[in-house]
């Protein structure tokens, strides 16, 4: 019998009439931790269910979530990358809070901490330096920031866009960018930039008005402009591919630690696996960046707890 239990959820979005598709993995023992996770570009949730299953017997309470465009938060194919006509960027940003506030209203004590993946990391990055998203920690998993997969393409997006509407998907773009995302890994997979042997057989291309929604995000996110907001007081674990080409083989993640740091950051923690693709929680040394996630978690909840409590923090058997 696994060490936990799952409870799936919904809850309201930000984007009036949509409702997120949510899931809480909670350990049998009292939990040490809370983590949000928030995934990236063309997944669900359930490609992080090994990885929640593996924090929950770590000793965290683990929430997982479908963004809008994703999963079950939208089953229509019309819906499948597209997060909002207006301001999707934002819509993911309140969405992040909106699922942290309602986890927080049943673990208020934990140390709560925010995992955001390709473009949840980015969304997470921009709420946190818009203000208004309280965290104990947060973790960047191949972030993107300083790479903009669209930038090139963003004046035929633009075009694209007015004959085609913000729904249109932009095909050509798509497959031209896998393609050279996937050169180095020649008959790998479709998606093998994402992991080995991954075919992304729900990898549809985004909407145009997604692929504009991202790049507003990556622009906002970029490492010079993330530091000159970012709360410095916040505990920041950045983990990167050494061979992942969509965060230039883990140059965004360098980027970002190294303006992050300049900025006066005071627990700032980069970590890389030079073999790593995209998705590191997906890839061949998953396990690696697993305990680091978990071992940093613990760490900084050992701080959050003995400020609170003045009492030094607990060293369970999970840990």
């Amino acid at each position: 019998m696994a060490g936990y239990q799952i409870s799936e959820f919904s809850l309201p979005s930000s984007r009036e009439g949509r409702t997120l598709s949510c899931a809480e993995y909670l350990p049998r023992e009292t939990p040490f931790a809370a983590l949000q996770i928030v995934h990236g570009l063309c997944e669900s949730k359930e490609r992080y269910a090994e990885a929640a299953s593996f924090f929950c017997q770590k000793g965290m309470v683990v929430c997982l979530y479908d963004q809008l465009g994703h999963g079950k938060t939208s089953p229509e194919t019309e819906e499948k990358g597209f997060f909002a006509e207006k301001d999707g960027e934002g819509c993911l940003m309140r969405d992040i809070a909106l699922v942290k506030e309602r986890m927080r209203q049943k673990y208020r004590f934990l140390p709560y901490f925010i995992l955001g993946q390709d473009i949840g990391g980015a969304a997470l990055c921009s709420a946190l330096i818009r203000g208004g998203l309280e965290a104990d920690g947060a973790i960047f998993a191949s972030p993107l920031v300083a790479s903009l997969p669209f930038g090139k393409a963003g004046a035929a997006l633009k075009a694209l866009s007015l004959f085609k509407g913000k729904k249109a998907r932009p095909e050509k773009i798509w497959q031209e960018w896998k393609s050279r995302l996937n050169g180095p890994f020649p008959g790998e997979g479709d998606c093998a930039f994402y992991a080995k042997g991954e075919n992304g057989e729900d990898f549809s291309p985004p909407t145009i008005s997604a692929c504009e929604d991202i790049l507003s995000l990556l622009k906002e996110t970029a490492p010079e402009e993330a530091a000159a907001s970012f709360p410095l007081s916040l505990p920041v674990l950045i983990a990167v591919g050494g061979a992942d080409p969509l965060g230039g083989r883990g140059e965004a993640g360098r980027a970002l630690k190294d303006a992050l740091e300049e900025a006066g950051v005071n627990d700032l923690t980069l970590w890389e696996d030079p073999a790593a693709r995209h998705a590191l929680h997906a890839g061949e040394g998953k396990e690696a960046f697993f305990e680091e996630v978990a071992g940093w978690i613990r760490r900084v909840s050992g701080g959050v707890v003995e400020a609170r409590t003045g009492r030094p923090f607990p060293e369970g058997e999970n840990g």
